[in-house]
C-alpha cells in the first residue's frame, strides 16, 4: 500500500546493499542473547535506510499486545505496548498485523497515530515479522523526510524483518530449552507438584491459559488447570470422547486447532474462562504420549486470547512440553509405588525392632509365670481345709490356674515362632542414601508440615542397612511429631555426616528447629516419684506424647547397639534437639 508522491529512486549503491544484507544476515549467528540481538538489528535497520528513528514490536501473547522490543539496559521501554483490539482502520501497525504486508507511507499527514509515533515524522515504512501465517511483530521505521523510504529500503527491512523471524525462533526454542530442563521437586505432594508442572509449561510455551486433563476410560478428567482463576475443574471433564467433536481426534494421536469459540463442542468449555477482560479466541489441543508404543495418557489444552495461528514450529514445541509432562507425571507415580513399596521395607525393619521389644516382654512374662507357678505350688503344700470337699475343690481351682497359665507359656512359645526374624545382611552402606531415603519415606508428611531438610556430607560403612535406615526414619517421625504440636517458623531438619580418614567411627549430627524437650512432660514417673531427666527418652515406655508408645527413641539407640554404635542428646533446649549419633565402619574391626 502506498501514498503520497511517486517514490524517490533508490540512493544506496549496489555495494552498499550487499555489504547491508550481509551485514544484517551477521545478526542471526552472533553469540549474543536474542534480545540483544533484536534490538542490534532494529538499530542497524535505522542506519542503514537513513530512518530518523525505529520501533521492534513482538507479540506477548499472555497479554494479548504488541510490546515494544527494549534493550537489557532499557526495560521501561517494554511498557510501550498496544493491544490487539484497536480497529484496523484508526492504526498502521493493526492493518500490517491483519494483513500481513508491508505499508510505505510517502508523507503523513494528521491521521491518528499509535503509541510511539514521533510528531516530526514525514513518511514511514511498517514491516510484518512473519511465520507462516501469524504475526509475530513488526518493524516500524520513519523519517522526517517526506517519501524516504524506496523500495530497496522496503526489501532490506524485510529481509531484516527475515533475520528477526530467526532470532524470535532462537529466543523460542532457548526458552523451550531452559524451562523443561529446570528441576520440579518429586517428593513433593501430589497438587503442589502438578502445580509446579504447569507453571513450568506455561513459561515455556508462553501460553496464558493451559488447562491438562487425563484419559481414564472414555473419559478425560481435569488434573489441573492454569490462569483461570476459580474455575471449576469438573466442568472441565469430557465424557465420553470418542462421541465430542472436539476431543475425539486425540484418540487417533491428532493435534486439534480451533477458532470458532462458538461451536457446540467448544461453547461450555470456555464459558466459565471468558470474563470481561479476557476472551478466548483460538484453542489448541494437544494430546499426551507417553511410553514406546505413544499411549494417550491425556491432554493439554493452550488458549490465548487474541486470534493467533499456530505455526509449525509452535506447535512442534506444545507437543514437547506436552509429552514431557506427561513423563513427568508418570514418573512421578512411580517413584511413589517405589516409595510405597520402601515404607514396606521400613516396615519390616520396624518388625524386626518391635521383635525385641517382643523377645523382652516374652522374658519378662516367663519370669511372671514361673514365680507364679511357684506361688501355686506353695500354697498346695500350705493348704489347711476343714473338710476333705471343701478341699478338693480348691485343689481344682488351682489345678485349673495351673492349666491356664502353662496355656498362656505355649501361647508365648508361639509368638516367638511366629515372629522369628529374617536374616540379616551385614553389606557395604552409604550414609548419605541411607538418611535419604529414610527422609523420601515421609517425603510426604514433611512436605504437608512445610518441613525442610538438608543432608551433608557422607561415609561408607558395614551395617545392616534396614536397622539404620528404620533408626534413621524413627528419628524424622519423632521431629515430625514435634513440629506438629508447635507452630514455629523455619521448620527444618539437619544431618551432617563427618568422617575422618583414620577414624574408626561416623560422627553424625542430627538437629531439628522443633523446639526441645520438655522433661515435665516425660512419663510415667520414677518410682518414687521425682521427674524424669531428658535422657530417659531412650528408656523404654518414657514418651512426652499423650498418646505416644515410648519406644521410638529406645528402638533408635537399640538398632545403634546392633552396629555397637550410639545415640547421645546434646542439647534439648530452646529451639530444638541436638543429637550426636557414632557408628563405626565396620564393628568387626573396631579396636
Amino acid at each position: 500500500m502506498t501514498g503520497g508522491p511517486t517514490m524517490p529512486t533508490a540512493v544506496l549503491d549496489p555495494g552498499a546493499i550487499d555489504s547491508a544484507y550481509a551485514g544484517l544476515l551477521r545478526l542471526a549467528s552472533k553469540e549474543w542473547s536474542p534480545d540483544f540481538a533484536l534490538e542490534s538489528l532494529r538499530a542497524d535497520c535505522v542506519r542503514i535506510v537513513g530512518a530518523t528513528s525505529g520501533r521492534l514490536y513482538l507479540l506477548d501473547l499472555p497479554n494479548a499486545s504488541y510490546v515494544l522490543n527494549s534493550p537489557p539496559n532499557d526495560p521501561g521501554r517494554r511498557d510501550c505496548r498496544f493491544g490487539l483490539n484497536i480497529p484496523h482502520e484508526h492504526s498502521v501497525l493493526r492493518r500490517v498485523i491483519d494483513f500481513r504486508r508491508s505499508e510505505r507511507q510517502a508523507r503523513i499527514g494528521a491521521q491518528p497515530r499509535c503509541r510511539g509515533d514521533f510528531p516530526e515524522a514525514r513518511s514511514r515504512l511498517t514491516v510484518p515479522i512473519l511465520r507462516e501465517e501469524a504475526c509475530l511483530g513488526v518493524l516500524d521505521l520513519d523519517s522526517s523526510e517526506e517519501g524516504h523510504f524506496t523500495a530497496e529500503h522496503q526489501a532490506l527491512v524485510e529481509f531484516a524483518a527475515d533475520v528477526a523471524l530467526m532470532l524470535i525462533e532462537k529466543a523460542d526454542t532457548l526458552n523451550l530449552l531452559k524451562e523443561l530442563q529446570r528441576p520440579v521437586s518429586i517428593t513433593q505432594a501430589a497438587d503442589t507438584y502438578l502445580d509446579e508442572l504447569m507453571i513450568l509449561a506455561a513459561q515455556a510455551s508462553r501460553m496464558p491459559i493451559l488447562i491438562l486433563r487425563e484419559k481414564v476410560g472414555n473419559a478425560l478428567v481435569c488434573l489441573e488447570a492454569y490462569g483461570a482463576p476459580g474455575l471449576e475443574e469438573a466442568s472441565l471433564r469430557i465424557e465420553p470422547i470418542d462421541a465430542n467433536a472436539l476431543f475425539a481426534p486425540i484418540l487417533d494421536r491428532q493435534m486439534v486447532v480451533e477458532h470458532d469459540m462458538t461451536r457446540p463442542e467448544v461453547a461450555h468449555l470456555v464459558r466459565s474462562i471468558n470474563r470481561e477482560d479476557r476472551t478466548l479466541h483460538s484453542l489448541c489441543i494437544v494430546p499426551i504420549l507417553v511410553g514406546a508404543s505413544d499411549e494417550v495418557f491425556g491432554t493439554l489444552s493452550f488458549a490465548v486470547t487474541c486470534p493467533h495461528d499456530y505455526t509449525r514450529l509452535e506447535r512442534n514445541g506444545l507437543k514437547t512440553i506436552a509429552n514431557a509432562l506427561g513423563t513427568a507425571i508418570i514418573n512421578y507415580r512411580n517413584v511413589q509405588e517405589i516409595q510405597a513399596e520402601r515404607f514396606e521395607h521400613a516396615k519390616d525393619g520396624a518388625a524386626i525392632m518391635v521383635l525385641e521389644v517382643s523377645q523382652a516382654v516374652r522374658h519378662e512374662a516367663q519370669s511372671i509365670l514361673g514365680s507364679t507357678q511357684e506361688l501355686v505350688s506353695l500354697l498346695r503344700r500350705q493348704l489347711r481345709a476343714p473338710t476333705r470337699e471343701q478341699l478338693e475343690s480348691v485343689r481344682e481351682g488351682v489345678e485349673l490356674v495351673q492349666e491356664n497359665l502353662e496355656k498362656i507359656h505355649l501361647s508365648l512359645q508361639k509368638i516367638k515362632t511366629a515372629t522369628n526374624p529374617p536374616a540379616r545382611e551385614y553389606v557395604d552402606c552409604h550414609l548419605m542414601r541411607t538418611w535419604n531415603e529414610a527422609f523420601e519415606l515421609v517425603g510426604g508428611l514433611l512436605s504437608s508440615q512445610k518441613i525442610a531438610y538438608h543432608v551433608r556430607g557422607d561415609a561408607k560403612v558395614k551395617a545392616y542397612i534396614e536397622y539404620l535406615r528404620f533408626a534413621f526414619l524413627n528419628l524424622i517421625i519423632n521431629s515430625i511429631d514435634a513440629f506438629r504440636e508447635g507452630k514455629r517458623q523455619g521448620r527444618r531438619i539437619d544431618v551432617v555426616i563427618t568422617a575422618e580418614e583414620r577414624a574408626r567411627d561416623v560422627r553424625i549430627r542430627y538437629t531439628d528447629t522443633a523446639g526441645g524437650i520438655d522433661p515435665s512432660r516425660l512419663g510415667p514417673l520414677t518410682d518414687g516419684g521425682r521427674p524424669l531427666g531428658p535422657e530417659a527418652i531412650f528408656e523404654a515406655g518414657v514418651t512426652s506424647k499423650a498418646h505416644g508408645s515410648g519406644y521410638g527413641m529406645f528402638l533408635v539407640r537399640q538398632a545403634l547397639k546392633k552396629h555397637e554404635g550410639s545415640i547421645d542428646l546434646v542439647d534439648h533446649r530452646g529451639g530444638g534437639v541436638v543429637f550426636d549419633i557414632v557408628v563405626p565402619r565396620d564393628k568387626n574391626h573396631r579396636s
